[in-house]
C-alpha cells in the first residue's frame, strides 16, 4: 500500500492493518510522544519495507510524482498496558487529541478494478454503480457485454462522470459561471470530472486501492477537514463542497483530493462485507446490514448508543443518543458507528458525492439521523446541487 509523502502511517493499535483499515495521518507524527504508556513489544515476526523515491506517471498529465511505500504485516501488533482495564490512559488522550488535529484517511484495497469502471463503445470510462440487498449487489443502470463494452442504460439516471446538462438551472454555462469560478460546462465535464475519474482509476490500478476519508468532512464553512469531533457538517452547496475538497490536499503536489465517487462508495461497502468487518456488537457486516437495515452500526432516528460529547477533553462515550431522537453527533465520536476504522458511512448526515441522477440532481449517500431503517448505508438521496447540504467522505487518490 502506498503511504504518500506528507502523510504518516498510524502506529495506534487497531489502525495498522490493511485488512481491517490502515489509517494514515496528515503530516509527520512522532509516535514516541503519542504512545507514551507501557506498550508490549512488537512481534519479532513483523517486517516493515520502505521504498523511497518511487517514480509514478499520471496517464493524463504525465507528471512524475514520488510516494513512499510502506508494508506492515498483520503480525505487527501493539497492545497498550491498560487496554483491558477500560481506563482512559494518557496515550488514549494523546491519540484523541491527535485525531482532532490531523486529517485522516483509511486504505481501501481493491482486488478487482473491473468492478469499479467500464468503457463504452466510444472509449469513455464510466463508473459502475450498484444496489445492495440481503443477497448481494446488482448493477445500477448499466450493463456490460461479453466483449467488455459497458452501456449506460439511461443517461438521465444514475451515472458518473457526468454533469446535469439536461436542465437549464444547474450545470449549464450561465449557472456554472456563478457557481464555480466562471467555469463553463465543457470545463467542468471534459477538463475536470472525466479527467479526475481517469486519474482515479489509474491510481487504483497502480497501487491496488484508494484512500477514503475516515470521518465525514467537517469545517465546511471554512477550510475543510477530515478530523474527529467536528460538528460543522452542513449548509453548503454541492458546488462549494466540490471546490473545497480539491483544496484539501494543501500544498501536496503528489496527491489528489476530491469529493468521493459513487462507484468508490460502493466499492468501500463491498470491501467491508468481504473483509468480514465487525461492528460494535461483535457481529460481522453483511450485505443485509449494508443494503437493507444499517441501524446496528449507524446513527439513525431509531438507534440508540453512546458517544463522546462535543465538549469532551477525553475520549469517553458519556452522552446517550436516545432512541427516536434526531441527533447529529460529532464526527468519529462513537465506536457504534465505526467499521474498519471508517466512521458514519451509515447514518448521521447524508454524504454528497460526484454521482449524478436525472436531469438536475446530484446524489448523496448513506442515510441520516432523521431517517429510520429505510435509509441504509447504500441509500441514494437525490439533491439539487445548488441547495445546502452535507458532505461526507473526501476521497484521496495518490499518483
Amino acid at each position: 500500500m502506498p503511504i504518500p509523502k506528507g502523510y504518516t502511517a498510524s502506529k495506534v493499535p487497531g489502525e495498522t492493518s490493511a485488512n481491517t483499515g490502515l489509517v494514515i495521518y496528515e503530516g509527520d507524527v512522532d509516535w514516541s510522544t503519542i504512545l507514551v504508556d507501557d506498550v508490549a513489544e512488537t512481534s519479532t515476526n513483523s517486517t516493515t519495507t520502505l521504498n523511497k523515491d518511487e517514480e509514478s506517471q499520471n496517464i493524463v498529465n504525465q507528471n512524475e510524482t514520488e510516494v513512499e511505500n510502506l508494508t506492515i504485516t498483520n503480525n505487527e501488533i501493539e497492545t497498550l498496558a491498560d487496554e483491558t482495564t477500560g481506563e482512559i490512559t494518557q496515550t488514549d488522550i494523546n491519540v484523541f487529541n491527535l485525531q482532532k488535529e490531523r486529517n485522516q484517511y483509511v486504505w481501501v484495497p481493491v482486488k478487482d478494478i473491473s468492478r469499479i469502471y467500464g468503457i463504452d463503445e466510444n472509449g469513455k470510462l464510466w463508473g459502475k454503480l450498484y444496489n445492495f440487498s440481503s443477497w448481494g449487489k446488482s448493477a445500477n443502470n448499466w450493463t456490460e457485454s461479453t466483449n467488455g463494452i459497458m452501456t449506460i442504460l439511461d443517461e438521465t439516471r444514475y451515472r458518473e462522470p457526468d454533469v446535469t446538462h439536461y436542465n437549464t438551472n444547474y450545470d449549464v454555462d450561465s449557472a456554472l459561471q456563478s457557481y464555480i469560478d466562471g467555469k463553463t460546462q465543457h470545463e467542468l465535464l471534459s477538463n475536470e470530472l472525466e479527467i479526475l475519474f481517469v486519474e482515479t482509476i489509474e491510481s487504483i490500478q497502480k497501487y491496488g486501492g484508494f484512500y477514503i476519508g475516515r470521518y465525514e468532512t467537517g469545517n465546511l464553512s471554512s477550510a475543510v477537514v477530515v478530523r474527529k469531533m467536528n460538528t460543522n457538517l452542513e449548509f453548503q452547496t454541492w458546488y462549494t463542497m466540490y471546490e473545497k475538497c480539491k483544496k484539501l490536499k494543501g500544498n501536496n503536489t503528489n496527491v489528489i483530493t476530491s469529493m468521493i465517487w459513487g462507484s468508490l462508495w460502493d466499492e468501500t461497502l463491498d470491501w467491508l462485507v468481504e473483509s468480514n468487518a465487525t461492528i460494535s456488537d461483535g457481529s460481522e457486516l453483511t450485505y443485509a446490514l449494508v443494503g437493507n437495515n444499517s441501524i446496528t452500526w449507524g446513527n439513525y432516528h431509531n438507534a440508540t448508543f453512546r458517544y463522546i460529547p462535543s465538549e469532551a477533553t477525553t475520549p469517553e462515550e458519556t452522552s446517550l443518543k436516545e432512541v427516536n431522537s434526531w441527533t447529529s453527533i460529532p464526527t468519529g465520536s462513537s465506536s457504534y458507528t465505526k467499521a474498519n476504522n471508517i466512521y458514519d458511512l451509515a447514518g448521521n448526515v447524508y454524504d454528497r458525492t460526484l454521482e449524478v441522477y436525472s436531469t438536475d440532481d446530484r446524489v448523496a449517500r448513506g442515510g441520516s439521523c432523521d431517517y429510520d431503517n429505510y435509509a441504509p448505508a447504500d441509500q441514494r438521496e437525490d439533491t439539487v446541487p445548488n441547495s445546502n447540504g452535507h458532505l461526507r467522505l473526501s476521497l484521496s487518490t495518490f499518483d
